[in-house]
């Protein structure tokens, strides 16, 4: 007698139907309470920011369903779309030329919620330094610009912002002024509110935009120094390098009589810039200052400082729409990631 393995076990056939109504259900109550969990999430969103991104309370049950269960969505008025990278492009003041360059958000009501503006450090590109950062990607997700200045190789070899030069940190004349100005002007003509204008920057960008903040503190709503300098007391190329060992000028920590709201990320390993400096910036700027330290961080942009920054920068925005959108930008990398396992089905 032979044995016919190919005859399906009814008792396997059924165990395994079983498996599969289980399995099914389990994914019917995951999506179910991942529904209710993003519903409630909308819910806390106020009348008054739903209707300033095009949306009403009945809007909120339809759009947990979309994000959850990968229904055919309708254009989200505030889904972040791919941000617009344009070429670089020349910026001129009395102050003053640099080349610099622009990524723009989708378009969505309202125009742009807030404006970074990034320095980079020696020897990198406005190009390169947004993209290392991260910052682009994260800020379009909120409605917010980014715009790069580059420094010019004819204003210094090294391509460094010439932040060690009492000249280029005065609101008049020098290089603060130039970038102030850019500042300015790109946020009015793209309608960016009053309140959300940022500045971060990179080792000398990062010195840079601390004299920048610390001059124009009516402009800036907050700064954020990575690896960055305590410029107090430098006045030339030798002071500086003197400054970026750790070893300070006689004078007291720098403590502007304005001070904006100052985040200052360090790595402890630092062997370019001694992290003393980082101590001595925040201890400047009191209670205004939040110093991170980076256990074991190097010479380098450190992982996750964007999203640190751009935190930073949403707590310190006086103006609603900045605040509002930022929250949205957070809550909609949420609504997407869902969508995406939905459609996926995972």
């Amino acid at each position: 007698m032979f044995l016919d393995t190919n005859r399906a076990d009814p008792a396997q056939g059924l165990a395994a139907r079983l498996d599969s109504l289980r399995g099914g259900l389990r994914r019917r109550l995951e999506l179910r309470r991942a529904y209710l969990r993003t519903r409630r999430e909308l819910s806390r969103i106020n009348d008054r920011d739903l209707a300033d991104i095009g949306l009403a309370r009945p809007d909120i049950a339809t759009m947990a369903r979309e994000a959850v269960y990968g229904l055919p969505a309708r254009a989200w008025p505030f889904a972040p779309g791919p941000e617009t990278e344009t070429e670089m492009a020349s910026f001129t003041c009395r102050a003053g030329t640099r080349f610099y360059q622009v990524r723009l958000p989708a378009e969505r009501p309202g125009g742009a919620r807030g404006l970074v503006m990034l320095l980079h450090g020696c020897g990198q590109s406005a190009r390169s330094f947004t993209e290392s950062t991260e910052i682009a990607a994260q800020a379009a997700r909120q409605g917010w610009i980014v715009v790069s200045p580059e420094q010019s190789r004819r204003k210094n070899v090294l391509g460094c912002w010439n932040w060690f030069l009492p000249e280029h940190r005065e609101r008049a004349g020098g290089e603060a002024e130039i970038l102030a100005s850019l500042a300015r002007e790109t946020a009015a003509a793209h309608g960016v509110p009053p309140g959300a204008i940022f500045v971060a920057g990179f080792s000398a960008g990062a010195a840079m935009a601390l004299a920048l903040a610390d001059a124009y503190p009516e402009l800036f709503a907050a700064v954020c120094t990575h690896s960055g300098v305590h410029y107090a007391g430098v006045r030339d190329g030798a002071s500086a390098a003197a400054a970026m060992r750790g070893a300070f000028a006689a004078e007291p920590p720098l403590a502007p009589r304005r001070k904006v709201p100052t985040l200052v990320i360090q790595g402890t390993a630092d062997q370019t810039v001694h992290p003393s400096n980082a101590r001595r910036i925040a201890a400047g700027r009191g209670r205004r200052a939040r110093l991170v330290l980076v256990k074991g961080g190097g010479h380098e942009w450190t992982a996750g400082a964007a999203a640190e920054a751009l935190r930073f920068f949403r707590a310190h925005a006086s103006s609603p729409a900045a605040r509002t959108g930022a929250r949205l930008g957070g809550l909609v990398g949420h609504l997407l990631r869902l969508r995406t396992r939905a459609v996926a089905g995972t």
